[in-house]
């Protein structure tokens, strides 16, 4: 795609001044996320940003790729038993034994 300007390193936002993120890549040798930024000047084309941002090496980014994703339904808590009490709560989900 031809763009009308490149710019890199632009301190930019998804949703904000008509950018939109287009593609996002992280690298977990050194933590760097390169973010890719589009936006459209009416009449004139497409910009593009390209922004590097360190992003944390934490348990949340290490090795997401490798955790379990089954989906497990979680039990009330007493937060949900007391609203439920109270009749904040319709009915009850069908599952949970109160």
């Amino acid at each position: 795609m031809n763009y009308i300007k490149v710019y890199e390193d632009l301190d930019v936002i998804s949703g904000t001044d008509n950018w939109d993120l287009i593609d996002m890549e992280w690298y977990p040798e050194d933590g760097m996320t390169c973010f890719q930024y589009e936006r459209i000047i009416e009449g004139e084309g497409i910009e593009l940003a390209i922004v590097w941002r360190p992003q944390p090496i934490t348990f949340r980014h290490t090795g997401w790729w490798e955790r379990d994703r089954t989906e497990r339904v979680l039990e009330l808590t007493a937060l949900d038993r007391s609203r439920y009490e109270r009749g904040l709560y319709n009915d009850p989900v069908e599952g949970y034994d109160l």
